[in-house]
């Protein structure tokens, strides 16, 4: 063979390498493939720390595929929340709604790693209290009590600037920030 008709053949080759890896790291292959092993587990636990949390008034799922206009199946990953027997998108909730959501994401993710041999021992919470209410931050302190009696989170830090939550901690340390510099001011 000539040297023209060699390079001609290494593109084909190439070409035909890369559309194969390209479907295999694509959305369709390997990455969906390791979702759709995991979103059961996901979403059993889902369910769980959205009760806890929520007491059954929201419940989120997360959904590999969607159904298009033409009544096609779409590969693609969202989250959506039953409120009250109504699917809406995550993204339609309210900061509150959405932030109680968030939390049983975290959690129910930590779960499933930690059921494969990943995982820390500890969860970091910042601001996990902002912009709930009442109920809210009671559900959410009920769940933080549930979460630590876990083994892959039996360490939970927590920043709140809601001072009156300090008492439902066992530990806690109180920071000020002034100047651009963070100074401890009080530690049980």
């Amino acid at each position: 063979r000539n040297q023209a008709e060699k390079e001609g053949l290494l593109c084909a080759i190439q070409g035909r390498v890369h559309d194969v890896l390209a479907k295999a790291y694509g959305p369709t292959g390997a990455r969906s493939f390791l979702l759709d092993s995991i979103v059961h587990q996901v979403n059993k636990k889902l369910s769980y720390y959205s009760d806890l949390l929520c007491g059954g008034m929201l419940k989120v799922q997360i959904r590999l595929h969607r159904e298009t206009k033409k009544k096609e199946l779409r590969e693609e990953m969202e989250v959506v929340v039953d409120s009250g027997g109504v699917i809406v998108p995550f993204d339609s909730c309210s900061s509150g709604e959405r932030k109680r959501m968030d939390l049983p994401i975290l959690f129910a993710i930590q779960d499933v790693a930690w059921s494969r041999g990943l995982g820390m021992g500890f969860c970091f919470l910042d601001e996990a209290f902002e912009n709930m209410d009442e109920s809210g931050a009671t559900g959410l302190l009920d769940l933080l009590e549930t979460v630590s009696e876990r083994e892959c989170t039996s360490t939970i830090f927590v920043v709140t600037h809601n001072r009156p939550l300090l008492g439902s901690f066992v530990q806690h340390l109180v920071c000020i920030k002034e100047g651009g510099k963070t100074s401890l001011i009080e530690g049980s």
